[in-house]
């Protein structure tokens, strides 16, 4: 077990619950539990403060309740393409409570590795602030800018069914691996 961090560690506070709850797209799917964004962003605030209490029982306790990682999958069609099997993409709809929760503690860990600039200059995927376009300034920058390198050039792959075709063994490989 690793050292603790107090300020990562402590209770969640209704404030960080309510900011979660007042983001919610409200149009989403519920899970298998039914309970709805619409529903919860409708809270009161004697309920936000309950919640916030469950989810630092959770929390505190390092476990997370059993209907919180059951997902019901249902199938979409991928958009403007004929309804066929090889056209429909799973969809796995959890419990918008759990993932209350879990955006709780997105913004949380988000805002300590921010505000202490602890995130690689180099990684700007999933970054507040930043978007398609830096990554594209930073490629320009280290590779057609860059007096250093004789090849100027990039190439881009966009890759019809990747997921299908990556054998799974070796990403099980490389995880295991990485362990």
């Amino acid at each position: 077990e690793g050292e603790g961090n107090a300020e990562l560690d402590e209770d969640f506070s209704v404030a960080e619950v309510r900011a979660v709850l007042h983001r919610l797209n409200t149009k989403s799917a519920p899970g298998p539990d039914g309970i709805t964004n619409k529903a919860l962003r409708n809270l009161d605030d004697e309920s936000i403060e309950q919640l916030t209490a469950y989810m630092n029982e959770c929390w505190n306790a390092g476990a997370i309740p059993n209907s919180w990682k059951t997902a019901r999958i249902i199938m979409i069609p991928k958009p403007g393409k004929r309804v066929q099997i090889d056209n429909l993409r799973p969809i796995s709809l959890t419990s918008c409570v759990g993932k209350v929760m879990e955006h709780v503690v997105l913004a949380r860990l988000t805002n300590y590795l921010e505000d202490r600039n602890m995130l690689p200059h180099t990684m700007l995927g999933f970054r507040r602030n930043l978007s398609t376009q830096d990554v594209m300034l930073q490629l320009k920058h280290d590779i057609v800018d860059n007096p250093t390198r004789s090849t100027k050039a990039t190439l881009g792959l966009d890759l019809k069914k990747a997921f299908d075709n990556v054998s799974h063994a070796a990403i099980r490989e490389s995880i295991r691996a990485l362990t």
